[in-house]
């Protein structure tokens, strides 16, 4: 798997924690209320 650069939109910013694991934390003051944690395995993809 390669790396992705962070990325973000107005609701929330898209982190790189690992090869495959990112973190999505919302952005305050813009109705996002949660953040949520994405898995990328190759073939399937795991969200929390």
């Amino acid at each position: 798997m390669t790396m992705t650069p962070n990325l973000s939109s107005i609701y929330f910013e898209l982190k790189v924690v690992s090869d495959g694991v990112y973190a999505a934390i919302a952005k305050r003051g813009t109705g996002a209320v949660g953040n949520a944690g994405i898995i990328d395995l190759g073939e399937e993809t795991v969200r929390s």
